[in-house]
Parts: C-alpha cells; sequence; structure tokens
C-alpha cells in the first residue's frame, strides 16, 4: 500500500508554482520514498491526489450530468455568479488552488451570443476534450 503525505513548497523554492504543496509516496511495504509525477496536489493532507492538472489556456469541458455552478472565487463559500450546461467546453484561465476539499480552476466561457464569462468551477466538475 502507499501513504500519500504532503509537504509545503518552501516560499524560496525555485520551482514554486500555483500550487500549494507536493507530494511524496511513501511505500509502507519498503519504506522507500518514490516522489509522485510533477504538479501532483494533495487536498488537506488527506491524501487524496487531485485530478489531472490543466495547462493555461487549455480547452476542457463539463462532465457533470446536470448543470454545475460557476463560482466567484475557489470554494463553495463563495457566490455563484453562473451556470454551465453538461458538455459545455471552456477555457482554463488560472488555477490549480486548492481549497481543502477541492481544486479549483478559474475558466473562461465565451458564448455565441453574449460577453465573455470568467468564473470558478471545481476540477471534478472538468476533464480534457479528447
Amino acid at each position: 500500500p502507499w501513504y500519500i503525505t504532503p509537504t509545503p513548497i518552501p516560499a524560496n523554492a525555485a520551482t514554486a508554482t500555483a500550487q500549494s504543496f507536493y507530494a511524496t509516496a511513501v511505500a509502507l511495504t519498503t519504506g522507500t520514498f518514490t516522489p509522485l509525477p510533477p504538479n501532483t496536489v494533495i487536498l488537506g493532507g488527506q491524501g487524496t491526489p487531485v485530478p489531472p492538472l490543466y495547462q493555461i489556456g487549455q480547452r476542457v469541458k463539463i462532465v457533470a450530468q446536470q448543470p454545475v455552478n460557476v463560482r466567484s472565487g475557489p470554494g463553495t463559500g463563495y457566490d455563484i455568479i453562473g451556470f454551465l450546461e453538461p458538455e459545455t467546453v471552456v477555457q482554463v484561465v488560472a488555477g490549480p488552488r486548492p481549497d481543502g476539499q477541492n481544486i479549483w480552476w478559474l475558466i473562461r466561457y465565451e458564448p455565441p451570443d453574449a460577453l465573455p464569462i470568467e468564473g470558478w468551477i471545481a476540477g471534478f466538475l472538468i476533464a480534457p476534450l479528447e
């Protein structure tokens, strides 16, 4: 079995990015340390690896079965500013931003007949275009 331990990135680390944590996987059976892939983030120290990280500018789609909330900030405590339907294609603008429960991404939606909209969405609600 593997045990995942979060380790904060030092403030002066040359490799520090928007993510708050990087992870180290520890093989309990052998006691050896094996790093996880780069850009792996751990949620709230619970040993939960995040969904795949996206590149800024990458297009992704909504994968939920029902409309999803778009929020004014990265967390459920922020106001709902809109909704997006399943299969809607959006562009990643910023992130990831962990809040202890989810990883949030700032997305931009450009409807064909209105001005673009930007807001935050939980990472488990989006997936890369295939």
